[in-house]
C-alpha cells in the first residue's frame, strides 16, 4: 500500500539493551503520547493532500503500550470513518490479546511487525525483554492469521547473554 509515516508516540517506555531509543536516544526512560484526536486529525489532513495515499505506517518504537489507549486510538479510527485506510505498526507481542487484535482488524490494521527478539527466558531477561512466554505468543500470532491481519517478526541471534542452545529455541 502507499503509506505515510505517521508518529503517534516519541520514546519508549523500555530499555532493552539493543535499542538505541532507551540507551542512546534517551538518557531516562522518556515516553510521550499524541491524543487519538490529534492523531486523527493529522490522518484526515494528510488524505486531503494525497488522494493517493492507502495507508498509514505507525512509525514508534511500540505502537502497543497501554490497553485502554490502543482501542481509544482503534475507536477513534472507526468512529471518523478512517478504518477504510491500511495501517501497519510495531507493536509489543506481550501486551497483544484477543480483543486488541479484533479492534485493530476492525480499524484498519493489516499487519503488525512484532519484537519477538528472542523466546529463551535468559536471553531475554539478560537484554531488558517483557517477560517472553511462548504459548502466548503462539495464541497470538494463531488469533491474528485468523483475523487476516499478517505478522512481522523480528529476532536477535547473539544477543548479550544469548547462549548457542537459547537463541536455537
Amino acid at each position: 500500500y502507499q503509506e505515510i509515516e505517521v508518529h503517534p508516540s516519541r520514546g519508549c517506555p523500555y530499555t532493552c539493551d539493543f535499542c538505541v531509543a532507551g540507551t542512546v536516544y534517551y538518557e531516562t526512560i522518556n515516553c510521550r503520547f499524541r491524543s487519538p484526536e490529534r492523531i486523527v486529525t493529522e490522518i484526515e489532513t494528510l488524505r486531503r493532500k494525497y488522494p493517493q495515499m492507502e495507508g498509514c505506517f505507525f512509525n514508534e518504537e511500540t505502537h502497543i503500550i497501554r490497553k485502554k489507549d490502543i482501542l481509544a486510538f482503534c475507536d477513534a479510527l472507526i468512529d471518523s470513518g478512517n478504518n477504510d485506510l491500511h495501517y501497519e505498526a510495531m507493536a509489543n507481542h506481550q501486551r497483544l490479546d484477543e480483543e486488541i487484535l479484533i479492534k485493530l482488524k476492525k480499524a484498519g490494521y493489516y499487519k503488525l511487525r512484532v519484537g519477538i527478539e528472542s523466546v529463551d527466558e535468559a536471553t531475554g531477561q539478560s537484554i531488558g525483554l517483557i517477560k517472553t512466554r511462548p504459548d502466548k505468543l503462539e495464541d497470538v500470532l494463531r488469533i491474528a492469521k485468523s483475523l487476516g491481519i499478517e505478522m512481522y517478526g523480528t529476532f536477535l541471534f547473539g544477543a548479550s547473554g544469548s547462549t548457542q542452545e537459547g537463541d536455537a529455541q
